[in-house]
């Protein structure tokens, strides 16, 4: 699978000509902007609506790790990514049986789209790494800890629980 990670305005021109056959969009975007419109459109496309908002939240507001009552407080007064939410990118991925290229966007191609793209490849391939040593790119560590389980787990591999990091769900 050929991952790319994009912000909404190269995704627009990009979408001015057809997509080349087997391409898959997750597109990402703030729970007060309108979904994405693209003249051409991909063979399958998903809409994710979330604010940018990582782990990093929980400790800045209270300047020490929180508790899981405190956790679900804060998280509460943000649009984080959900687990249902992470549960559907994960079928999405898994759906396209490491086949065709994903497109990974967000408003600004550099955090979230980011965070998925580093899920998706370090899932399949051990290289997520990668998409984080590249200073082109912000990842999400939120979003790249809850859908890499959320592929684990679905995907039927286990998810390590001390990788995991606040709001973050394994079983």
């Amino acid at each position: 699978m050929n991952v790319e990670i994009m912000s909404r305005e190269a995704l627009m021109e990009l979408a001015k000509e057809p997509f080349q056959e087997g391409t898959s969009i997750i597109s990402i975007t703030n729970t007060d902007h309108a979904d994405v419109i693209l003249e051409h459109q991909p063979d399958r496309m998903m809409h994710v609506k979330f604010d940018d908002v990582s782990d990093e939240i929980f400790e800045e507001l209270l300047g020490r790790k929180p508790n899981a009552r405190e956790m679900h407080q804060i998280a509460s007064r943000f649009h984080m990514l959900s687990n249902a939410q992470t549960q559907q990118m994960a079928d999405f991925v898994l759906s396209m049986r490491n086949e065709g290229t994903l497109i990974c966007q967000c408003e600004h191609g550099q955090s979230r789209s980011a965070g998925v793209a580093a899920a998706v490849m370090e899932y399949y391939y051990q290289k997520g790494v990668n998409i984080f040593a590249d200073v082109r790119y912000y990842p999400n560590k939120h979003v790249f800890r809850k859908l890499l389980c959320s592929l684990r787990i679905r995907g039927g591999r286990r998810c390590p629980k001390n990788k995991t990091s606040p709001g973050v769900q394994c079983h």
